[in-house]
């Protein structure tokens, strides 16, 4: 009877992942028996409380892995767009076989702290072609900015790499009167 019991437990949990499935052990199951396989699901799991974690933990990991994917697979959609918007700032060479896009904002510690890094990616590979993406999220000061380099992109683009150096390079007070 106990073999039966633990061999209907295990049917019951491969059912309650397939919905479906579930509907047909139902009917073959009389009340005294859903009663007794429900009792022992719940002493199973009152023993064992570390498998409702290790479930939840496995459904996030499956909900975080599903999340980067969709995601990766909005980038690849939109690959064209991302790197071929006629707005975006192009610094390196904008004919250049490698496109390396970042997406930034002058108040971001870690975009400035890389910034020396991809002025040394330019000038060592002539052939990247760097898309700048404005982000301007930080603070109000970062939108004054953004605005600024995107106006000197679309009226003086031989410009634009210029102030953006140092837009990244500035130190302390990043002002409206500064910017």
């Amino acid at each position: 009877m106990r073999l039966s019991l633990i061999v209907a437990f295990a049917a019951c949990l491969m059912a309650a992942a397939m919905p479906l499935k579930a509907q047909t052990l139902n009917q073959g199951l009389n009340d005294t028996q859903k009663k007794e396989i429900e009792a022992l699901i719940g002493e199973y799991l009152r023993a064992h409380p570390e498998v409702i974690l290790e479930s939840i933990r496995a459904m996030q990991e499956r909900e975080q892995a599903a999340q980067l994917q969709r995601q990766q697979e909005g980038l690849v959609s939109r690959r064209q767009e991302i790197e071929r918007d006629p707005t975006s700032p192009v610094i390196g060479n904008p004919n250049g076989t490698v496109t390396v896009t970042e997406f930034f904002d002058y108040r971001c510690g870690y975009c400035k702290a890389v910034f020396p890094s991809v002025l040394q990616l330019l000038k060592d590979d002539p052939n990247v072609r760097y898309v700048m993406k404005e982000l301007p999220i930080l603070t109000p000061e970062s939108r004054i900015a953004a605005k600024l380099a995107l106006a000197v992109w679309k009226n003086e683009p031989k410009r634009y790499q210029d102030l953006h150096t140092r837009l990244m390079s500035a130190q302390g007070d990043f002002s409206e009167r500064r910017i």
